[in-house]
């Protein structure tokens, strides 16, 4: 009995700690300031990308580079031969205001490489950046080898190595090129692309954001 009666005890204090359930006004009001906050978040969102897209349609027809800078090339054996240097910038968002960012050819957005169907191209990549890198054909016809996918079609290309793609393209449209590398920080620090349709990984809860890099296969 006496163990039962020290059980008893213990049930008793426990019972005595144990918090009280909020009450259903208490839930209700909790639940409306979340709403509330969310719904601020939403319209904070909706207010910078409706900003980002007016100094995009803005710009349309006052910079000549505003749509892409092309890429020279050169002929060599019969192929053209782009050269593609990945390097750390600062990059300049607005006047006075510029942010680190990862760049191709030290541009955002970065070089436009343009070619014909039947091309032999070669892109020799060099890597300037402290992190290692490495670039993929987002939606062009390429040998395996050549998709840019570290430790699966090559190794990543380490801080002052460099590494050759060669395809011959195949499939005319627009294409665009991309770090495959640590993309969570490559991609939104400029080493990607968008083109001429909007993708869900062109954008964040701050807005767009990121380089129109193309590769266009007349």
């Amino acid at each position: 009995m006496a163990g039962l009666a020290g059980v008893g005890a213990g049930l008793t204090a426990c019972a005595g700690s144990a918090p009280v359930p909020p009450t259903a006004t208490a839930m209700t009001m909790a639940m409306d300031a979340t709403g509330t906050a969310q719904s601020g978040q939403v319209a904070d969102m909706d207010a910078l990308h409706e900003a980002g897209v007016k100094i995009f349609l803005d710009g349309i027809g006052k910079d000549p580079a505003f749509w892409g800078t092309p890429l020279a090339f050169k002929e060599e054996g019969g192929f053209k031969v782009f050269e593609v240097t990945c390097q750390d910038v600062q990059w300049e968002i607005e006047p006075g205001k510029a942010i680190e960012a990862m760049a191709y050819n030290g541009i955002v957005p970065g070089p436009e490489i343009r070619v014909t169907e039947g091309d032999k191209v070669r892109v020799v990549t060099k890597n300037e950046m402290r992190q290692s890198t490495s670039i993929h054909f987002h939606g062009v016809l390429v040998p395996n080898s050549m998709d840019g996918v570290p430790y699966i079609t090559q190794p990543p290309i380490k801080t002052g190595e460099a590494f050759t793609y060669e395809f011959t393209a195949r499939n005319p449209r627009s294409h665009m090129y991309h770090s495959h590398h640590n993309a969570a920080e490559q991609v939104t620090k400029g080493l990607w692309a968008f083109h001429c349709h909007i993708l869900t990984h062109a954008e964040s809860a701050h807005g767009m954001f990121g380089m129109v890099t193309a590769l266009v296969i007349q």
